[in-house]
């Protein structure tokens, strides 16, 4: 009979728990590495009987209520158990029953580095069902797309849509053209795209799922917002709605879907209440951060309505959740608007160490987040007159970028692209920025600019170009 004493998150071999003289020797057992380095000192069937033995023990010792804080440790146990041999199909159950537990908390604890373990491993278990694969692939990829891991993300989301083209099951099909569009528009592809997104609909449509399809609409009006091309967005949103009626979560997304297209055509109070209603339709079970792109969206909306205490607190709330989630995407968005808003109150100093703290994070991620923190940041500078480093800044934004695939963001750049070539007296470059820009905004249906843009092209005898 082997012996085994459970002591933290670690189990001892009886002969090494009394080399442990101190509580600190103790302690550092419980780290992983020096785990593996102590187990690896008994042979390979041993430690497979050994790891079984301290599932059972966990499972014995854990109360109910408190199962889900160690699921990921039992799950952990019970595949090494499994691959060393010991009890397979019973160890397999349970590593499937301890993963499925582990993935529900971390996603309800917003912890993403877990998650996208964890779905990993519900996606190569042996035996798992097609379906129950395709749920893990899809929650990998959320997951690594929330820490900012777009290459990746990518992969999953080809890997998805491959393995749902092999099983045949069109509305997997639909889904994961859907999944992959959702990447690719974050990476900065907008027309591949929107290819996907518009495939997913044409397969959907075919099939008897109104949810996968009300949520393929609303990723098509999203697309259509972003270019611009707001009736056509409504539409795609409206009929999403239609689709959502005994669905309350898509329900959701399709109103903040409509909040974000009536914050580009400056209907910011119609917004803010398609905001609040989309976080008033969340199911109670589902974790807070679900809430958030609503929260940010009202933000937003308030900032524009000139309601900027309201906006910073609500801003600091989530940019906090968000650092302490590792969503680093939103946490570089949340300090952007609150270097907006700083911008906007006259208090340049505090707007630009926002915006310097969103380009700091912005890069550890990827090329399109750093393009726009140093399109903000140097759009910034201009304004205080830091004529040399905004140059660099604005220059190095367009260097980063696709000229075949204009963003939206790019009318800002554009537009602070022409001011600064005005400030170092380059009248004929400035009037080439804000013609592209009159042309980026006509593109994508952005007013912010038009007035002023409309005064420096009559400047420079550009006449008619804005809009």
């Amino acid at each position: 009979m082997l012996g085994l004493l459970v002591h933290g998150r670690g189990y001892v071999p009886p002969l090494a728990w009394r080399a442990m003289h101190t509580a600190e020797q103790a302690y550092l057992f419980r780290h992983a590495v020096v785990r593996d380095a102590a187990y690896s000192l008994q042979l390979p069937g041993e430690r497979a009987l050994l790891h079984a033995l301290a599932l059972r023990v966990l499972e014995d010792l854990t109360p109910d209520d408190q199962r889900d804080h160690t699921a990921a440790l039992m799950a952990e146990h019970a595949r090494l158990a499994r691959e060393g041999g010991a009890e397979p199909e019973q160890m397999l159950a349970a590593e499937a029953r301890h993963l499925a537990l582990a993935v529900r908390y971390a996603a309800a604890k917003d912890d993403l580095t877990s998650l996208l373990a964890l779905a990993e491993l519900q996606a190569e278990l042996p035996g798992a069902s097609p379906r129950d694969r395709i749920e893990a692939l899809v929650l990998a990829g959320q997951a690594a797309l929330g820490l900012g891991r777009r290459e990746y993300a990518e992969q999953v989301a080809r890997e998805l849509l491959e393995f749902a083209t092999a099983l045949g099951d069109q509305a997997q099909v639909g889904r994961a053209h859907r999944a992959l569009s959702t990447v690719l528009q974050i990476k900065g592809h907008g027309e591949e795209a929107d290819h996907h997104i518009r495939k997913s609909i044409e397969i959907l449509e075919r099939t008897p799922d109104r949810r996968e399809l009300a949520n393929s609409l609303i990723g098509a009006g999203f697309f259509a917002m972003i270019y611009g091309r707001h009736q056509e967005s409504r539409q795609h949103i409206r009929r999403a709605m239609e689709l959502s009626e005994d669905y309350p979560f898509e329900m959701s997304k399709a109103k903040r879907a409509m909040g974000d297209t009536l914050m580009r055509t400056g209907e910011y109070e119609a917004a803010m209440q398609s905001y609040r209603e989309s976080i008033e339709l969340l199911p109670a079970h589902l974790p807070r951060q679900n809430a958030a792109p609503a929260r940010k969206g009202i933000a937003f909306a308030l900032s524009r309505l000139g309601r900027n205490e309201e906006a910073a607190t609500e801003l600091h709330q989530l940019l906090e959740q968000a650092l302490k989630a590792g969503r680093y995407q939103d946490a570089v968005n949340c300090y952007t608007l609150l270097g907006e808003i700083e911008a906007d109150r006259g208090e340049l100093d505090g707007a630009e160490s926002f915006m310097r703290s969103a380009l700091r994070l912005a890069m550890e991620g990827q090329r399109p987040d750093r393009a726009t923190a140093f399109s903000n940041l140097g759009a910034l500078l201009v304004r205080r007159g830091q004529l040399a480093e905004a140059e660099s800044l604005l220059e190095e934004s367009l260097r980063l970028r696709n000229p075949a695939r204009p963003e939206s963001d790019m009318v800002s750049l554009t537009f602070f692209l022409g001011e600064l070539r005005l400030l170092q007296n380059r009248p004929e470059h400035a009037l080439q920025h804000f013609r592209h820009c009159g042309e980026l905004s006509r593109k994508f249906g952005d007013t912010r600019y038009l007035d002023r843009l409309q005064q420096r092209l009559e400047s420079l005898g550009g006449r008619n170009q804005a809009g």
